[in-house]
């Protein structure tokens, strides 16, 4: 924080000061860094000449009277700093006791309803610095003082987040306090505890209770994961809901994110909308506030409570018993669940909105043993025994390009390349056969030649030995060594 040098003054107090006691003074509110207005007047102040940095002026006492008068007036018209100005004043009267620590908290909160920090507590530094010289602007931080080279790893800004024993200047505190919508002498209390989801009571968000959307709930549970904060909400009714904080805007309170329980009250008038055949699926789910799934899901849980149970069966567990019967008879008499459906579609509608799961569950395919025929392998080693004299020779026979006799092409010829590739073990005499008819490279050369030169003796053309083999594809590194000299 940059010293003051220059003693300043107030042109409009100076004024007064004289008319009520005589001799003008200088103020000390006037002298704190970061103090350029007059908080009373909201004026510029004016630089006087007595400049504290020279040695004589260090313990000379220079009455304002001596200064010549200034006839600047210049109103200021940046709220900022006169709102700075006024803090500073107020500060000064008050005489406060330090409280950067306790202060910390609150600044952490306030970041969070700001989106400027995590859940956690954890600051985003980067939007924090982006903001807060937005707000400011870079030349007035600059004029206070208060400016940071851009990439400092710790500014000033973030140290008033962090717990140290280093103390800080006021001035910080203040511009920050005035950035977050704080003041300075706002009460902190000892037992400071964090609110992401303001203060109690929060709504209990039961449809199917009388107190739906009333203050009935004083305790919140708050789970924090990493960077975020989660709180579970529980009614005297057995509904409780999960909810991701903070809360930004007044109608968050009635937001829901999740089901954790629903309760008795929840669960009976499930069994009571079930209960009426009327009610179709999406109204018992808009009824409670839920989706379809989960209306199956708790019917599916309520019939196996049911039936586990010794007491006697519910209207809706004898309708549910009704309809299962009638559509296992409808499968028995047709030949699959389509043409059951076709049936039966009452039967199928009703399963299909309260009792979806066993629905599902009866029409699923049932699996069919399938007879599978040994395979005879030495059967198909004959076989293709047989046939390799014919694929080979059909192998020989393209020459759009020559194809070399191999166990791919002959494999690819009989049209059982897969029979070579997997099976070799079960195929004995066919791989034997294949071996002895597969070329190497040089018969495959040879090949070529001798067809290249039968054809051009059967075209009757004379071509010389270069010639023959350039036709053949032969390339030159392979030819003999009297040709290529």
């Amino acid at each position: 924080m940059p010293k003051v040098t220059i003693l300043r003054y107030c042109r409009l107090c100076a004024a007064e000061d004289a008319n009520q006691w005589g001799e003008p003074y200088w103020r000390r509110v006037h002298q704190c860094p970061g103090v350029l207005v007059c908080p009373r007047h909201a004026i510029w102040l004016v630089s006087s000449p007595v400049d504290l940095s020279r040695r004589t002026h260090r313990h000379a006492y220079v009455p304002l009277a001596s200064i010549a008068p200034s006839t600047q007036r210049e109103p200021c018209d940046d709220a900022k700093l006169l709102r700075l100005a006024e803090q500073v004043a107020h500060l000064v009267a008050l005489a406060l006791e330090s409280q950067g620590g306790a202060w910390r908290r609150h600044y952490i909160d306030a970041a969070i309803q700001r989106d400027l920090a995590w859940a956690s507590g954890r600051i985003r530094q980067r939007d924090m610095e982006n903001e807060l010289r937005a707000f400011y602007t870079v030349p007035l931080l600059r004029q206070l003082g208060c400016d940071w080279p851009m990439g400092t790893p710790e500014p000033w800004v973030m140290k008033l987040f962090h717990a140290s024993s280093t103390s800080m200047h006021p001035l910080y505190h203040l511009l920050l306090q005035q950035f977050l919508g704080l003041e300075p002498d706002s009460p902190i209390a000892g037992d400071w505890t964090r609110k992401p989801f303001g203060a109690p009571p929060w709504p209990c968000l039961n449809p199917a209770s009388t107190h739906y959307k009333k203050g009935t709930i004083g305790v919140v549970e708050l789970r924090v994961t990493g960077n975020h904060v989660s709180g579970i909400f529980g009614c005297a009714c057995g509904f409780t809901y999960q909810r991701t904080g903070p809360d930004k805007t007044p109608e968050d309170r009635f937001r829901r994110d999740r089901l954790v329980a629903v309760g008795p009250v929840w669960r009976q008038t499930l069994v009571e909308l079930s209960a009426d055949e009327s009610t179709s699926l999406r109204q018992c789910a808009r009824t409670l506030g839920v989706d379809a799934r989960t209306i199956q899901r708790y019917r599916a849980e309520e019939c196996e409570r049911v039936s586990d149970s010794s007491s006697p069966p519910t209207p809706i567990e004898t309708t549910r018993q009704r309809y299962r019967k009638r559509w296992r008879d409808a499968l028995e008499n047709a030949t699959n669940a389509t043409a059951a459906r076709r049936c039966a579609p009452a039967v199928y509608a009703w399963l299909y909105r309260h009792d979806w799961a066993w629905l599902m569950q009866q029409n699923s395919p049932r699996c069919k043993v399938m007879s599978v025929k040994p395979v005879s392998w030495e059967a198909r080693d004959v076989e293709l025994v047989d046939r390799i004299p014919e694929a080979v020779v059909a192998v020989k026979e393209k020459d759009h390009p020559y194809v070399r006799v191999t166990r791919t092409s002959i494999g690819r010829e009989l049209g059982h390349l897969s029979w070579i590739q997997k099976h070799a073990a079960q195929l004995p005499r066919t791989m034997t056969m294949i071996a002895e008819e597969t070329e190497d490279t040089k018969a495959f050369q040879e090949r070529r030649v001798m067809t290249t030169m039968r054809r051009c003796g059967q075209a009757g053309e004379a071509l010389r030995p270069w010639e023959v083999m350039r036709r053949a594809n032969i390339p030159y590194r392979q030819w003999p060594e009297w040709l290529r000299a």
